[in-house]
């Protein structure tokens, strides 16, 4: 049990919790996840799973669920805001948010820095030990592609990893990305 402590006073008497995760003190005016009898701060229930990203949006987000979708940022584990849109929907007798698109967050959207010269050496290095050649189609030559195996925006540490890249020519290039031929 996360109880705290009570403060009394003439006027009204308050009840302090405690996050079992993260250790704030959650005043009972303020929404809380209540598991098993321990209670979490909205960014512990959403990080730990115990409530999802609408509900979270809805509880301490301080706008609509409707408009906005929240994510946890992999390389961070800090919680994400992004605008997005959902329906308000009828199902099973329980209305329910269901999620109908969204932006990207931040992790999601690819770096400006593939221009620079440490992806620059990267691709030459893929390139160079595939001999120049569409491990595809086998082209030799021509307009080759780096591609990376493990997405460049969501594995931010394997982006330089030279086993994390293969040649490919244009047309093949496109074709995976359009899940068309497998890696």
């Amino acid at each position: 049990m996360s109880f705290k402590r009570t403060y009394k006073s003439w006027i009204y008497t308050n009840v302090v919790f405690e996050c079992d995760n993260c250790k704030i003190e959650i005043d009972e005016s303020f929404p809380r996840v209540d598991i098993d009898g321990k209670d979490y701060c909205p960014e512990c229930g959403f990080k730990l799973g115990y409530i999802d990203e609408v509900e979270y949006v809805r509880i301490c987000g301080g706008v609509k669920p409707d408009m906005f979708a929240a994510g946890i940022n992999p390389l961070t584990g800090e919680i994400e805001l992004t605008l997005g849109s959902a329906l308000h929907k009828l199902v099973k007798g329980h209305y329910v948010y269901i999620r109908t698109q969204r932006s990207k967050f931040s992790w999601e959207k690819s770096s400006r820095n593939r221009g620079c010269l440490r992806y620059t050496n990267w691709r030459i290095s893929v390139f160079e030990r595939d001999n120049y050649k569409c491990l595809h189609c086998g082209q030799v030559g021509g307009t080759l592609n780096a591609h990376h195996i493990k997405g460049y925006a969501k594995f931010q540490r394997l982006r330089y990893e030279i086993n994390n890249g293969i040649t490919l020519c244009e047309s093949c290039h496109k074709l995976v990305h359009k899940k068309k031929v497998e890696n």
